[in-house]
């Protein structure tokens, strides 16, 4: 009574029919001829109509997220979780009552359980971590996947060569990153040089320094200015508005280097100390470097 029949289809093509047997009848077996095949064991039924599936609910808590991991020891508070105030609230973490995969209308009360354990398994991104998974163990695994065991990517210590399983912008992306990094810490210590100059009193005295601000300092930026008569120069006009090129070639002056006292034009006077040409030839090194 037990025994159960089950067709299939031949996996063969119609190309390589030919060299196979033909059947009880003495017809060839092609794409189209069903495959009868009774298995008198139900057991064994179940585990050629469907693999083994792996739970969920059951993951390595290490393995989890830290919120998901935070959630469930909150479980049991019911200002967390407004189920766990009911008395026929039963935990469903490691179940073997309640499959993972189920229908949604038997899936019964609301779960934050299965809630997270469907965040982090269709949500997130995995990727295959079965050592009887041969070539595909490491790869990106499919949402919800639950025939191989699978874990989170890791924020920080993924492998740059995994990233291209996101797709190919992703990795180029990340590529891209990393170069202009590695380009601007040589830049950076190429300008060592310059940056020392400027921090230095042969260009600005320490009491003028002090009140740069952090990021400010090691930069051309010069504090120690002082105003200055100038009969040939004239304040820009409010409301005028003249770019670099302009300014330079006439007599005008910017606003804030310029003001008028006593019928007198002063301009704004910077007396940093004079800078050398070694850091124009650094500036130019470090834009090469970076251009190239």
């Amino acid at each position: 009574d037990d025994e159960k029949e089950m067709t299939f289809l031949w996996p063969f093509s119609s190309s390589t029919t030919e060299d196979h047997h033909d059947d009880n009848n003495g017809s060839p077996i092609n794409e189209s001829t069903p495959l009868h095949l009774s298995v008198s064991d139900s057991s064994m039924l179940e585990d050629i109509a469907e693999p083994p599936m792996i739970d969920f609910l059951e993951d390595d808590e290490k393995e989890m997220t830290l919120g998901r991991r935070l959630a469930l020891k909150l479980m049991d508070k019911s200002w967390y979780n407004p189920q766990a105030a009911k008395d026929d609230q039963t935990s469903l973490i490691g179940s073997d009552n309640v499959p993972t995969r189920m229908r949604s209308q038997d899936l019964g009360p609301p779960s934050l359980e299965k809630a997270w354990a469907y965040f982090e398994h269709f949500a997130l991104s995995r990727y295959i971590s079965d050592d009887s998974a041969g070539k595909q163990n490491g790869k990106k695994s499919e949402p919800g996947h639950h025939e191989l065991k699978t874990k989170l990517y890791h924020p920080f210590t993924t492998p740059h060569k995994d990233l291209g399983d996101f797709g190919l912008g992703v990795g180029l992306y990340f590529s891209i990153i990393r170069y202009v990094s590695l380009l601007t810490l040589i830049c950076g210590l190429i300008s060592i040089g310059n940056i020392m100059f400027f921090d230095s009193d042969d260009y600005l005295p320490e009491s003028y320094r002090l009140d740069l601000p952090i990021h400010m300092r090691g930069s051309a930026a010069c504090t120690k200015t002082s105003w200055v008569p100038c009969p040939t120069c004239e304040c820009v006009p409010d409301g005028m508005r003249m770019t670099a090129d302009e300014l330079k070639d006439s007599v005008y002056l910017p606003a804030g280097r310029c003001k008028l006292q006593n019928n007198v034009t002063y301009a704004l006077r910077n007396e940093c100390g004079e800078i050398p040409l070694r850091v124009g030839l650094t500036h130019l090194i470090t834009v090469v470097v970076f251009l190239v």
